[in-house]
């Protein structure tokens, strides 16, 4: 009876370490895989359309507190850009409010004096206005995108942009003054820099979502690299117990054969 006892014991316990085996193996391939690298955060891809412009807000401009460095170097994006800005100034003006008007040559709005609204937009001092933008950004995604430079995406952007405005001046020329769908140089590029910095700010989200999911994903790790240190323990105790009961039956046949000869 003992000996059948022992040997359903051993099946049972047999089942149980195969078990914890498996059990095992899954929790530890499921840690290294929560463990895996995380992808690192890739340099946004922004696309403004004029068509997506509706209703530009006004909005005063940033004023550079900076005193401008005349040997400042300016890019030819910066020219470029400068250009298309004043050729569309020329058909669609810049904004003007009923107590003041945009001022290019300062590039913000200004109240109380007489300037010329004809006036020109300065490559140097907008690439100064601008690069202090790209900057802005360029320090939201830095903790997570190595030396990270939105400068190319966002005059290209821009450029682009501006080109859709030049194609579509004539149409703008014909609206009404107080149209609600009229809008001006000013306010058409300031509306840009919005969604130029709405478009970083959702980057640096899904890095960050991505950062923290990865942290989450460590943690899921971790709890299984432990669990399957667990299942490995006791694993290799179910081992040792299966040893045992191996010896203790074969000692128990071995004693029962003695007492046989003995009896004999």
């Amino acid at each position: 009876m003992e000996k059948a006892f022992l040997k359903i014991a051993r099946v049972a316990l047999l089942c149980v370490t195969a078990l914890a085996l498996v059990v095992t193996v899954l929790s530890a391939l499921y840690g290294a895989f929560e463990f895996r690298p995380a992808t690192a955060a890739q340099q946004p891809k922004i696309a403004i359309k004029l068509s997506d412009m509706t209703a530009p807000k006004s909005a005063q401009a940033e004023t550079p507190s900076e005193p401008e460095n005349k040997e400042m170097a300016v890019s030819r994006a910066c020219q470029d850009v400068a250009g298309k800005l004043n050729n569309l100034n020329k058909q669609i003006g810049w904004e003007k409010r009923r107590d003041s008007s945009w001022n290019a040559a300062t590039m913000q709005f200004e109240s109380k004096v007489v300037f010329d609204t004809s006036t020109e937009i300065d490559a140097a001092k907008l690439c100064k206005g601008t690069g202090r933008i790209v900057e802005a950004q360029n320090d939201k995604l830095q903790p997570y995108i190595k030396k990270i430079d939105l400068k190319d995406a966002y005059y290209g952007n821009l450029g682009s942009f501006l080109d859709e405005m030049a194609k579509d001046a004539q149409r703008v020329e014909g609206l009404d003054s107080g149209s609600d769908v009229r809008y001006t140089v000013s306010s058409a590029f300031e509306w840009y820099n919005d969604k130029f910095n709405g478009a970083v700010d959702e980057a640096r989200d899904k890095a960050e979502q991505k950062q923290a999911d990865h942290a989450a994903a460590k943690v899921k790790g971790s709890a299984g690299l432990y669990a399957a240190t667990i299942s490995f323990g006791f694993f290799f105790s179910c081992c040792l117990i299966l040893v045992f009961m191996r010896i203790e039956s074969n000692m128990r046949d071995l004693v029962a054969e003695t007492k046989a000869q003995k009896v004999q």
